[in-house]
């Protein structure tokens, strides 16, 4: 989805490099969409798990607790990956020449 997402905005990351955006700028533009989706993604999703689980387990004698950290820890794994995926498709669109991404039509 990152690499889809940077192609179809290689005009408008070429153009604002011609403009004097720094690659954080760039990197930062475009992981927020991401990271913002996974984030909502989790906290729709705490609740309905949290549900399923505690049902799942209320089916066993002997059962442990659901903690906070078996959800905190996963979103923060996945934000993490769709941070660096977004920071590795970045990082090639803007060290590529803006000129060749300007002149193709």
């Amino acid at each position: 989805m990152a690499s889809i997402t940077v192609s179809k905005r290689t005009k408008e990351i070429g153009i604002r490099k011609v403009l004097g955006a720094s690659g954080t700028q760039l990197m930062l533009l475009l992981s927020k969409d991401f990271v913002i989706m996974v984030l909502i993604s989790a906290v729709i999703s705490f609740p309905i798990t949290y549900l399923l689980v505690e049902s799942w387990l209320d089916t066993y004698a002997f059962r442990i607790g659901i903690s906070f950290w078996y959800f905190i820890t996963p979103t923060f794994l996945v934000v993490g990956v769709a941070f660096f995926t977004v920071l590795s498709q970045t990082f090639k669109v803007s060290n590529a020449d803006p000129v060749k991404s300007l002149r193709d039509e």
